[in-house]
């Protein structure tokens, strides 16, 4: 084990804590998360998590919030942090008003793979009880605890014609290098629903991110493109506004407005006033709940 007192007076006295090299070379991670991850990675040596308040990394990385924002997200996206809300004891707080603290998990850390636990053993004999402490080595297991539910007992993850089917949709977005544990994660997080993945493809799209499969998996767990954001709609222009609302709709949902449209008025489904007035009922829609990309 690391002591204080075997790096008194050297740079690594306060801390310190491991980078990985293929991190630190990925050309797809931007300069900015690359050093976020590197001071996050220099306090999170114990335990694997790092608790540095967001103005404490502001002020020692001279960055704006918005900056340390946008390289949070994207180690989110690429799977490599996850942010913990802690609750503050009352008597550590320095601002009533704030009760939570994020804690900055990295999930590849070494920290977070190993964990240095003490078992006490005893003697089963009849002579006197005497124990001895032996350290193991236990490795954490990361799996999500099991649900009372069988939602997951009843997905088929072995289905040929489904695999062949979301192969082809991730091919005809550009999304290469998918192997089989990226399979299974995508129709897991999915639950199986290609039109969930194909709107996940839009709304990656639309905000313009790397067509990465790591990306859409994260994406997938998080439900990110379900989250909606309040902004003045005036920024949007008409034709961006019909794309945010079509991103959060079935194929089913948007043929079925259009035939209902179509039927009111007497037009061809795929006529120009069907389709304008589809855009128009969007735009409404965009305009009432106040939402944004």
């Amino acid at each position: 084990m690391f002591t204080v007192e075997q790096f008194k007076g050297t740079v690594y006295e306060n801390g310190f804590g491991m980078i990985p090299k293929k991190i630190m070379c990925d050309k797809d991670l931007s300069s900015n998360a690359k050093l976020l991850y590197a001071f996050l990675a220099s306090h999170s040596f114990n335990g694997g998590k790092a608790t540095p308040k967001k103005t404490t990394i502001n002020h020692l990385l001279g960055w704006g919030e918005s900056r340390t924002d946008k390289a949070l997200k994207e180690l989110k996206l690429r799977g490599l942090i996850q942010v913990e809300k802690y609750l503050i004891p009352a008597n550590e707080r320095t601002n009533p008003k704030q009760r939570y603290r994020n804690h900055y998990v990295l999930t590849n850390s070494l920290a977070n793979v190993i964990e240095i636990s003490i078992k006490e053993t005893k003697k089963e004999d009849e002579k006197p009880k005497e124990s001895k402490v032996e350290v193991v080595k236990k490795v954490k297991e990361n799996k999500p605890q099991k649900k009372d539910n069988t939602d997951s007992a009843e997905l088929d993850l072995n289905d040929p014609k489904f695999d062949k089917k979301l192969k082809e949709t991730l091919e005809s977005s550009n999304i290469k290098n998918i192997n089989q544990n990226t399979m299974k994660n995508i129709k897991k997080h999915s639950h199986g629903s290609l039109e969930e993945v194909e709107k996940v493809i839009k709304y990656m799209k639309l905000k313009g991110k790397l067509m990465n499969p790591a990306i859409l998996v994260a994406i997938l767990k998080d439900k990110d493109h379900l989250i909606s954001e309040i902004v003045k709609p005036k920024k949007l222009t008409r034709k961006e506004k019909v794309e945010v609302m079509m991103v959060q709709m079935t194929e089913k949902e948007i043929e079925s407005l259009k035939q209902k449209i179509a039927n009111q008025n007497g037009f061809d489904i795929s006529s120009n006033p069907v389709n304008t007035e589809f855009e128009n009922i969007l735009c409404r829609r965009f305009n009432k709940e106040n939402i944004t990309i």
